[in-house]
């Protein structure tokens, strides 16, 4: 069983409370789901919590959003090659 402790890092995320931002809507056009992408990116990069994101994205098989930085893309591609960037 995971404590609360396990997850204390999200307190300090920079994206905590921009789920919009993370998450697109359903149907979301192209442009704007890459325009998202690239805005949620950006706020991953100064992330204190940027590790435990991803690591958390890849334990828990996450393939949807950003996470650690990346798009849902490049997550599926690390959760494929079992969390081994290549």
């Amino acid at each position: 069983m995971e404590s609360d402790t396990e997850y204390e890092w999200m307190d300090d995320a920079s994206c905590r409370g921009s789920t919009e931002l993370f998450f697109g809507p359903p149907h979301e056009k192209l442009a704007a789901k890459q325009d998202r992408e690239q805005a949620a990116k950006k706020v991953c990069e100064t992330c204190v919590c940027i590790e435990e994101c991803l690591d958390y994205a890849v334990k828990n098989k996450f393939r949807d959003g950003v996470y650690g930085g990346l798009d849902e893309t490049e997550l599926r591609r690390l959760i494929r090659n079992d969390g081994k960037k290549k």
